[in-house]
């Protein structure tokens, strides 16, 4: 929340991810928990819009198909920012 209100949401994601790698201290891994830092942003977004998704249809089932949908495209939708910073830079 922070990173959102001050940049873009791009900028926010890769400035939460680089923040996640690193606090863990790890010179040689960062470029993999950078990655990690990604997707889990990413994941993170897909669920807490899944939910909200959920909240709003009726029906439990399409509700519940609706917000595994959003988590599911909120991972896949990280993964080419993870890919270009974990395989091409790193």
């Amino acid at each position: 929340v922070l990173f959102r209100s001050r940049l873009s949401p791009m900028w926010a994601i890769l400035a939460a991810a680089a923040f996640f790698a690193a606090t863990h201290l790890q010179p040689l891994q960062f470029p993999a928990l950078l990655a990690f830092g990604i997707v889990l942003v990413g994941f993170l977004a897909g669920l807490i819009l899944g939910r909200a998704v959920a909240r709003l249809i009726k029906s439990p089932a399409v509700g519940g198909f609706a917000s595994r949908l959003c988590i599911i495209i909120g991972t896949l939708a990280s993964l080419p920012l993870a890919y270009h910073f974990a395989i091409k830079a790193g």
